[in-house]
């Protein structure tokens, strides 16, 4: 019995001292990170990626010992901009998002499809779900705009033509996640194409059809943005050339330089 209670003292007190090694361990690693942090920032150790995000960062400010109320702010704004090994963490949280969350890093600015496919959100999701189309009152609006836009042109003896393009959305629909992948019933842009046809003489078509048409040949949309490339520029711009009927001559596509990036 006593040498129960012995061994029982002896590894109650190896497990305090051990749990005391721990908590210090603890504490040491958390300022050796944020030291090193710290230190890099001064002093370079490890280079930052150079991680673009298309804006510039914010400038570190000056602080003025009347206005500090807004100094905290600004000081946050810089360092959240600026902090070390910032290309680092961007970087792999977003490919943690990405293959081990399975979701968009940024899901309010873009939806990730399947291979790969982003769609912008901003407006144009809202346009793909049917949210922005017109109702009468819109279209009317629009109509007589472009009917005095044609009797100003007319008089000056100049043709109009108007052109409507599609979003990404539009052309490339099976590439969403399978979850939103359905197309509603009549989009703005066929909204506005119908009633200009039924009411008006101005000439007008919609690219969406002739993208659809090639997009079987050729990729027509950068996978990574919502823009498309030079051949879907090619192919609405020798749309356009016919519709306008000036003797434009045809570029065959073999004479069409295009660079892959």
């Amino acid at each position: 019995m006593i040498v129960i209670i012995h061994l029982f003292i002896s590894g109650f007190k190896r497990n305090s001292k051990m749990k005391y090694f721990k908590n210090h361990i603890v504490v040491f690693v958390f300022f050796l990170l944020i030291g090193f942090f710290y230190i890099n920032q001064k002093f370079t150790i490890i280079k930052d990626l150079d991680y673009s995000e298309n804006k510039e960062k914010d400038k570190r400010p000056e602080m003025n010992i009347n206005r500090l109320d807004y100094y905290p702010n600004q000081f946050e704004s810089y360092f959240r901009d600026n902090f070390s090994l910032r290309g680092y963490f961007i970087k792999y949280m977003g490919w943690i998002y990405r293959h081990i969350w399975e979701k968009s890093p940024k899901p309010d600015g873009v939806i990730i499809g399947q291979n790969n496919w982003l769609y912008n959100v901003d407006k144009e999701l809202d346009c793909f779900n049917g949210k922005r189309n017109f109702n009468d009152e819109q279209l009317n609006i629009v109509l007589h705009e472009f009917l005095y836009r044609k009797r100003v042109l007319d008089s000056m003896g100049i043709k109009m033509l108007v052109v409507l393009h599609p979003t990404k959305y539009a052309v490339y629909p099976e590439n969403l996640p399978p979850f939103m992948n359905s197309v509603p019933k009549i989009s703005s842009a066929m909204q506005l194409m119908n009633c200009i046809k039924d009411s008006s003489d101005i000439k007008i078509f919609y690219s969406r059809d002739i993208l659809i048409a090639q997009k079987k040949k050729h990729d027509l949309f950068y996978k990574g943005d919502n823009h498309w490339n030079d051949l879907a520029g090619y192919y609405v711009a020798k749309e356009i050339v016919n519709q306008v009927d000036l003797g434009i001559p045809e570029i065959p596509l073999t004479k069409f330089c295009t660079d892959t990036i």
